[in-house]
């Protein structure tokens, strides 16, 4: 019984990991000014969270957080920048009103609640 367990707990682990490596964020609009972030290969209906910092680190989620301890690609500070539920097919996309001192200085990544998973880093053109 206890084989059994632990190998449903790798055959998990291995199906969140091909999750994290498909998952991508893009950016498109002018900057500034409306601009899309646009997250494809999430898990179906996912909540995702938008961050954002100055730097590119390896910030961690803290404690009593969603998906506290996912190290991310960011450096501290971080901010939340929004939430949004990806559809059936794991993609979401929100636009919002970028002003210019973001161009060329704000990182943005996206975070995959459901299976704590991440996107790579993208800086915001």
């Amino acid at each position: 019984m206890k084989r059994l367990i632990v190998l449903v707990v790798l055959v998990c682990a291995s199906f969140v990991a091909s999750d994290a490596k498909a998952q991508s964020l893009t950016i498109t609009g002018p900057c500034p000014g409306i601009m899309t972030f646009e997250v494809n290969g999430a898990a179906p209906f996912a909540r995702i969270a938008y961050i954002y910092s100055t730097s590119t680190g390896s910030w961690a989620v803290p404690p009593g957080f969603p998906c506290a301890g996912l190290i991310t690609g960011l450096g501290a500070p971080v901010n939340l920048g929004a939430f949004a539920e990806a559809d059936a097919a794991g993609d979401v996309a929100v636009s919002a009103t970028i002003p210019p001192g973001f161009c060329g200085t704000r990182f943005v990544q996206a975070l995959d609640l459901l299976v704590c998973s991440s996107s790579p880093v993208v800086l915001i053109p």
